[in-house]
């Protein structure tokens, strides 16, 4: 038997560059491929980040910026070790305009930055002041900035998944199927897949025609192996193939909605690691395990 878990990619959040506010893009924290509560740290960095920018920034927000006077919005906070694995291949048509080629090259970090922006049109701001002066950061002077990053840029030996990161694009020619190719291995930080997941939503857009593919892959950097994933309602869902089916005491446990004694006992009946086990009992409780 084989059991195929479903699990969503993390959310995306803004990331601060000189400055100290962060103005996340979403309202709030979506759901992640981690199990709920993962990572016991998370709580108290969330909390010593607050605390940050509750001494750096007056009541009120800043000050001289009218248009953005209330505090920065904190999304979750995961650790550093929170990193992930993203293989994207791509067979594209070739009606791709001379704008979104260049707009794409940047993306992959194969070219200057372009004047306008449609492929991904949602960058984070970040509130940028100066703290080599004391009398700019006591005040808070200073002004919001759109932080515009490439989404697959990232080159040379990755942090933690081992391997070199990469993102090339080669022109197709030919004429059963001209047009562009793709490929890109990326390291990604559980907070930072806003950009890919809006630039492979538009590649799946764009691969409209079955002579065409899309294809992606994902792992936590722990994993031994990527897995399939897939673009579902926004989001990047990790389809985690395993080959243990659930125990009767497991599957009694998650119907009582005692998930960590579920866990504890799946961990004893299969000696899944405790991240493994979590996201194992997790996709049971959310129906999204296809036993095949």
């Amino acid at each position: 038997m084989m059991a195929e878990a479903a699990q969503p990619a993390p959310a995306s959040v803004g990331r601060g560059g000189r400055g100290v506010g962060i103005r996340s893009l979403t309202s709030g924290p979506r759901a992640s491929p981690l199990a709920p509560g993962y990572g016991p740290g998370n709580w108290w960095w969330t909390s010593v980040l607050a605390w940050l920018i509750d001494r750096a920034l007056p009541a009120g927000g800043p000050t001289g910026c009218a248009c953005h006077a209330e505090r920065p919005r904190i999304a979750k906070v995961l650790g550093v070790a929170d990193l992930y694995e993203l293989l994207v291949t791509a067979d594209l048509p070739d009606d791709l305009s001379e704008a979104e080629v260049a707009e794409l090259r940047w993306h992959l970090g194969l070219g200057p930055e372009p004047e306008a922006f449609t492929i991904v049109t949602g960058f984070p701001e970040v509130f940028v002041d100066d703290y080599d002066d004391p009398q700019v950061a006591d005040s808070g002077e200073g002004s919001w900035e759109t932080l515009r990053r490439p989404a697959l840029a990232e080159r040379g030996p990755a942090h933690r998944i081992g391997g070199v990161l990469f993102s090339e694009l080669a022109r197709r020619e030919g004429p059963a199927r001209p047009g562009w190719a793709l490929t890109s291995r990326q390291e990604i930080h559980a907070a930072e897949f806003q950009g890919p997941t809006e630039l492979i939503r538009w590649l799946s857009e764009r691969v409209n025609d079955r002579m065409f593919d899309l294809s992606l892959h994902m792992r936590f950097y722990e994993d031994d192996v990527l897995q399939p994933a897939s673009l579902e309602k926004d989001e990047l869902v990790i389809h985690e193939i395993v080959s243990k089916t659930p125990s009767p005491p497991v599957l009694r446990l998650i119907a009582d909605g005692k998930r960590i004694e579920a866990i504890t006992q799946v961990r004893s009946d299969t000696g899944m690691s405790l991240e493994k086990a979590r996201r194992y009992v997790d996709a049971l409780r959310t129906g999204h395990v296809i036993l095949v």
